[in-house]
């Protein structure tokens, strides 16, 4: 059978698929208390305990989540649709800001849509989500191997779950469809692995070469994750100069070796831009851009506010992202408090790292911010950061190697139950938050009490075990009950049995039962008519919003904007927009031209204000050189005028 067959097959037997799933999710939860066990014990259990084995769960356990979506025959974003239009048109026309503008996404998220044509296979929806799917497995490599040189095995599994459940259970189109951070993030999760290996081998040039390159890599797969980017490049600079003790002879070289191999991809990328004439274009859309971008906000004041409601947005309940900001408090909070309580001692290095994994956070949120917009898909930025926060709190408190409870350890558990409580937050610190005013009673309130009640099973465990070494070491003062201890970081793994479960329950994945349908849904009535004018070989301009089109038909672009964003809104950059816009059509005369501004489309679905009349510059070249085709949901489909003998 056929793999498509099997998948097709699961998906129709509902019970078979949601076994399947629920049992690949407590496989995993149980290799992550793998390393616990002695290796010693058994051929067998030395088994469980291979990496190799935990990662290959994790790709199982996503897959067999996300796959129904995989099928879904439209665009879930247009940003989604924007890129695959964007890497068609690459295939023939391959220049960046020459033949294609990305926006505020760079050009690799688009080129690496292409990695499926070795294989005789054109880019579309699927191919795009499977390398989603690989972007996310790729990201859990890395950060599962810098978890692991920071705080050990057990570490880096745990602190993976949430963010694992978060993927596999989210089914909000913006965190599901392929974006333009899912790159950025792979590429980031690869750097801060490498960062850790610097830290301890700062002086291999390979390594250095490897980071260079990455970080190199950043600003043309997402400008908005330069400021992580170089965050990371610093703290190489940073490691270089630490491990010199004091001998500067040979950290120059180092520095220049990893500055020369950071700048390689621009030096590569910029001049084949130049060369093709569009140095300028590149400059103007993509840097005065994002500029332009940034600062839409009326008033610092407003854009505060935009940004107080995104941060809220992100520990909303009702949001999708409470699955994973939830089961992240859980380890982060509790943990986080035996290091500022001083509970533990820890030495200088394990400092170090923990406040540079706070700056690291604080980053990956600037960076989510930056822009002033509330798109929740930017909050991919915050995966890597928060992960490895997590595994460093490990580090402090050393729970992936338990040792001897804290006689005061109850305290931080106390604090974090109440300050856990929206009830006694919101009534006395945050009356006014939109956080608590959007409060929903169904299933954020499950989740509120699963949350509470492993904090509560920590609290009686901790206390519990206080009372009996109180009572009985003063009659037996050897008497220890060690396997005590183990059940602590086993109550941590508590939400990553029952809140799958609950999930299933609460919120149904609309994508599951209907993989067949999807393999059999037709193209649309306009993807027939464009598929039906335009010639072998022709290319198609869109007015609007609506590469979905062009992705469709597979269809190449006929003007470098797969969507019309700076032509028909009003920002300082619309002349120049426009007018490379009017300057593309002449110079490659695609066969059609549509003008997507109807009803029905995303954004723009006003003729009267965003329309070709609205440039009547265009609308009068577009009468000269085109005739109307069809009108199809109050879109128009222009056909060039020497193709009809007209």
């Amino acid at each position: 059978m056929r793999l498509l067959d099997f998948l097709v097959y699961l998906d129709t037997h509902q019970a078979i698929q949601e076994a399947i799933i629920m049992a690949c999710m407590v496989a995993t939860a149980l290799l992550v208390l793998a390393p616990l066990v002695n290796r010693k014990a058994s051929p067998l259990l030395s088994f469980v305990r291979q990496p190799w084995l935990f990662i290959v769960l994790v790709a199982i356990s996503l897959f067999a989540c996300r796959y129904p979506a995989f099928f879904f025959p439209h665009n879930l974003n247009p940003d989604e649709a924007q890129m695959l239009a964007q890497a068609i048109t690459y295939e023939t026309h391959p220049v960046p800001w020459r033949d294609i503008d990305g926006g505020s996404g760079g050009p690799i998220n688009s080129y690496v849509l292409l990695w499926c044509l070795p294989l005789g296979i054109q880019p579309d929806y699927l191919t795009g989500r499977i390398f989603q799917y690989f972007c996310f497995l790729g990201m859990f490599i890395f950060l599962y191997l810098a978890g692991c040189r920071v705080a050990g095995d057990f570490a880096a599994r745990l602190t993976l779950m949430p963010v694992l459940l978060f993927l596999c259970w989210n089914v909000y189109p913006d965190f599901v469809h392929y974006s333009s951070e899912e790159v950025s993030i792979f590429l980031l999760s690869w750097a801060l692995y490498l960062i850790t290996k610097l830290a301890r081998t700062p002086g291999t040039l390979y390594y250095l070469v490897q980071l260079g390159l990455v970080l190199g890599l950043l600003p043309f797969a997402k400008l908005q994750s330069v400021l992580l980017g170089g965050f990371l490049g610093l703290t190489a600079i940073w490691f270089i100069f630490a491990s010199c003790h004091g001998n500067y002879r040979n950290v120059f070289p180092r520095i220049l070796v990893l500055i020369a191999a950071t700048v390689a991809p621009a030096v590569v990328i910029l001049s084949i831009v130049a060369k093709a004439g569009a140095l300028s274009d590149f400059w103007q859309s993509y840097i005065c851009m994002a500029q332009v971008y940034g600062v839409q906000s009326s008033s610092w004041l407003e854009k505060l506010t935009r940004t107080t409601d995104l941060i809220a947005w992100i520990f909303d309940p009702d949001a999708d992202t409470a699955i994973f900001m939830i089961l992240a408090a859980v380890l982060t909070m509790i943990l986080g408090l035996h290091l500022v309580l001083g509970l533990q001692k820890i030495t200088r290095t394990t400092r170090n790292w923990f406040i540079w994994a706070i700056l690291f956070a604080f980053t990956s949120m600037a960076t989510v911010l930056f822009s002033g917009q509330e798109f929740p898909h930017y909050e991919f930025f915050l995966f890597p950061p928060l992960i490895f926060l997590m595994a460093v709190n490990f580090r402090v408190v050393k729970l992936n190697r338990p040792g001897p409870v804290p006689s005061n350890a109850a305290v931080p558990f106390l604090l974090a139950a109440i300050l856990s409580c929206p009830r006694i937050t919101a009534g006395v610190f945050f009356p006014q938050c939109r956080l608590f005013t959007y409060w929903n009673e169904q299933t954020p309130t499950m989740l509120l009490l699963l949350l509470l009640w492993l904090i509560g099973l920590c609290i009686v465990l901790t206390v519990g075990w206080l009372l009996v070494r109180m009572a009985f070491n003063k009659l037996r003062p050897s008497f220890s009950l060690p396997h005590w201890q183990k059940l602590i970081p086993l109550a941590c793994l508590f939400p990553f049995f029952i809140i799958p479960a609950q999930i299933l329950s609460t919120r149904p994945n609309e994508f599951r039962g209907n993989v067949k349908m999807y393999l059999a849904q037709p193209l649309s009535t306009m993807d027939q008519a464009i598929l039906h004018a335009r010639p072998p070989g022709g290319r198609i301009a869109i007015w609007g919003w609506a590469p979905e089109f062009a992705a469709e038909t597979q269809t190449p672009l006929g003007t470098r904007d797969a969507a019309a964003l700076g032509n028909v809104l009003d920002k300082s950059l619309q002349d120049y927009y426009r007018q490379r816009y009017l300057r593309d059509l002449r110079t490659n005369r695609p066969e059609l031209f549509l003008e997507a501004t109807g009803p029905h489309n995303f954004s723009f679905r006003d003729p009267k204000l965003y329309g070709i009349a609205t440039f009547p510059e265009l609308a009068q070249f577009i009468s000269e050189q085109y005739r109307l085709d069809q009108e199809i949901d109050g879109m128009r489909l222009f056909v060039r005028r020497d193709l009809t003998g007209n």
